[in-house]
């Protein structure tokens, strides 16, 4: 049976818990995870249902809806002051009601989310030195991502160009040596994955990215102090700021659960610079 081995819950500030699955016994309050209810499954679908003058509605699509969850522990205390104390730790956890982070490690993935808390927190004792506790968390998103992967990718043609060492001993004119521009990008997930391009160049063109088959361009001019981010789920910023209403192609794309794809970096009226690529494997 596949379940939650350990889980880590993040506040937005930074602080977090660490919870496992009862084998460490060592600190003056073991945490221990007992379920991520809605880790698997826990995502709901809506869409606008419109009704036929006969029989049935008009096909619409249906929308993955935020991801519900509850997270169960308990916590095991060296004495009844340590569980008082820990009592009063967990009616805080993720108070602020900001996101923070939910990791779970089920022995097979390591896959996290966005959280924030979606109601009141339950605890009760058990005996004088321990507490069982539930975690109510809201996801924004259906969505549960594996770690970033990164990788460099240069643009199309670097390296290739005239050298002219005629008038050093044994000159020859050639064209210089291609560096391997195809850098794979893969989602070994079940849902679509989205990459991340952050270009770092001095360009005075822009440059344009190619995935799929299907390409984003922002032909305007780029520096190496800074960086353009293309996220390819949807937006571009630069230094922080969306910018996606510069672009002259919009060509969205992403990775399909299981597949591979070579994305490609063009750097529209030349210049120097390279992409940083970022993908994960994404799940539902």
């Amino acid at each position: 049976m596949v379940h939650v081995r350990t889980a880590r819950l993040t506040q937005a500030d930074g602080s977090f818990w660490t919870l496992n699955d009862g084998r460490s016994g060592e600190s003056r309050a073991d945490w221990i995870v007992e379920d991520v209810a809605g880790w698997y499954g826990g995502a709901g679908v809506r869409a606008e249902t419109v009704a036929r003058l006969q029989h049935g509605d008009f096909p619409a699509r249906a929308w993955r809806e935020g991801r519900s969850m509850t997270l169960h522990g308990s916590v095991h205390c060296v004495d009844s002051d340590e569980r008082d104390w820990q009592e009063r730790n967990i009616s805080g956890m993720a108070w602020d009601g900001r996101y923070g982070e939910l990791q779970c490690d089920d022995g097979a993935a390591v896959l996290s989310t966005s959280v924030r808390l979606d109601g009141a927190p339950q605890v009760v004792k058990i005996g004088t030195t321990a507490l069982r506790f539930q975690i109510p968390l809201k996801a924004a998103s259906p969505f549960l991502f594996g770690e970033w992967r990164e990788s460099i990718l240069r643009p199309v043609g670097a390296g290739v160009g005239l050298e002219y060492p005629l008038f050093s001993v044994g000159g020859v004119l050639t064209f210089g040596t291609a560096v391997d521009t195809t850098e794979p990008v893969w989602n070994d997930g079940n849902a679509v994955s989205y990459p991340r391009f952050k270009v770092t160049a001095d360009a005075p063109g822009g440059f344009a990215i190619t995935l799929g088959g299907r390409r984003v361009a922002f032909p305007w001019p780029v520096f190496s102090d800074s960086p353009v981010v293309v996220d390819m789920s949807g937006s571009v910023t630069v230094s922080g700021v969306d910018q996606s209403h510069l672009l002259s192609d919009r060509g969205w794309s992403g990775v399909e659960p299981g597949g591979v794809a070579y994305p490609s970096f063009d750097l529209l009226r030349g210049g120097t610079g390279w992409a940083t690529v970022q993908h994960r494997d994404t799940y539902i």
